[in-house]
């Protein structure tokens, strides 16, 4: 018998349109907006902060000297404007089984939610205190390590340690760790999450509960960093890659997408690359050159340092909303990749500032008028976040390896 009924089958397309999970965000329950109030205009916060003084011993009929004091501006620039532009044909939404518009606005409202986050978490750079190989494993101090079931308490510890140390003792203590700290926590508490007593915050994040009067955040979109180290000056085409973005360092400057001027100097060549990460990919023709618009997207929260800001010898490349590790390459077999850390944020709540001057917000406009038919979807916010002076000392940078124990 060799029956045939498939062209009988009809094939069913369902009701839903699958929205990808995106990750969850957590800015708002452990950054301070105190300054968001005021920047209803302006682009600017000044908040200086004053030199420390110093207790001098006093001798009879002998005058004192007056210390010199000293008050330094700090300041927040609100700079990161964000946007989605997306079309929608009427054709294509007249004949779709679904609701092209609304899905792709939700969509959109979440991307921006994700890259505010992000930029936010990316503040833990500016740590003054960190928990390295050198504290938990007797290793070089400054360098990662990996977090297992039998150290992790160390790492609660550590911290807790460092910011008593630098008088931060007022608030409420929070952890941001990845899911696989989490495995090592869950793990070391044998496997009984109720222990940590999770709750839902005041933002509707679902927080982990406490351990060690840390409260527990557990996120995707914490900061991965990575230090190249070249040997020498580049040679002409010679390539990094971060993350699939290229590269190249050119003896004179042409046009090709992510070009850096590879100058006599190494200094002034790391100094090069590091200006065009941290303008966003956006060259100036004359030094480096722009990257592609979707490399673009992918540096927008990056940000660059180096060792020494006038002759740098080497460069950290700090990657926001990675939380894993990245492919990092380089095309000179003397050059060397290494310190690759998932930065772990551990501080006092509201140690960072984070200003929203507009929330998100979508906009649409139908393109008649453009010789199309359809709505253009803009989805667009205004926002910044800082750690001020203060804020330095009330965060602990975790550092730890992708390969935990």
């Amino acid at each position: 018998m060799a029956n045939s009924t498939s062209a009988a089958n009809p094939e069913l397309w369902s009701s839903l349109l699958e929205q990808a999970l995106r990750k969850s965000t957590l800015f708002r329950e452990i950054a301070s907006f105190k300054e968001q109030a005021g920047l209803t205009y302006g682009d600017v916060i000044h908040r200086p902060y004053a030199s420390d003084v110093s207790v001098d011993s006093y001798v009879a009929g002998t005058a004192s000297t007056a210390q010199d004091i000293t008050i330094t501006d700090n300041s927040m620039t609100i700079d990161r404007f964000a946007i989605i532009n997306v079309f929608v044909d009427d054709t294509q939404q007249l004949q779709s089984r679904y609701d092209l518009m609304a899905h792709y606005v939700e969509k959109m409202r979440k991307a921006l939610q994700e890259d505010m986050d992000a930029h936010f978490l990316l503040e833990i750079r500016n740590a003054v205190s960190d928990v390295d190989n050198g504290d938990i494993a007797a290793g070089t101090a400054g360098d990662p390590f990996a977090v297992t079931s039998t150290n992790i308490v160390d790492v609660f510890t550590y911290a807790d340690r460092y910011l008593l140390a630098q008088n931060a003792i007022e608030g409420n203590r929070f952890a941001v760790i990845t899911p696989a700290v989490y495995q090592k926590l869950l793990t070391y508490l044998g496997g009984r999450q109720t222990q940590l007593g999770d709750q839902v915050t005041q933002y509707g994040y679902k927080s982990k509960g406490m351990f060690n009067d840390f409260k527990i955040y557990v996120s995707n979109n914490l900061p991965y960093s990575a230090t190249w180290t070249p040997a020498d000056n580049p040679s002409n085409s010679a390539t990094i890659t971060i993350d699939s973005v290229v590269f190249t360092f050119v003896s004179s400057m042409g046009t090709t997408a992510g070009s850096i001027l590879q100058t006599t100097s190494t200094a002034q060549t790391l100094l090069n690359l590091q200006a065009l990460i941290n303008a966003g990919g956006v060259g100036d023709d004359k030094n480096y050159y722009s990257l592609s618009a979707a490399n673009k997207r992918k540096v927008r929260n990056w940000y660059a340092t180096v060792d020494n800001a006038t002759a740098p010898t080497k460069i950290t490349v700090w990657l926001g909303g990675r939380t894993t590790a990245v492919t990092v390459a380089t095309s000179e077999v003397l050059d060397v990749w290494s310190n690759e850390t998932i930065h772990q944020f551990f501080g006092i709540e509201k140690c960072t500032d984070m200003v929203v001057q507009k929330e998100v917000n979508v906009k649409s406009g139908d393109q008649t008028s453009n010789g199309k038919l359809g709505t253009t979807f803009l989805a667009n916010c205004v926002y910044k976040a800082k750690t001020f002076y203060e804020g330095t000392y009330k965060m602990i940078d975790v550092k730890v390896t992708e390969a935990t124990g």
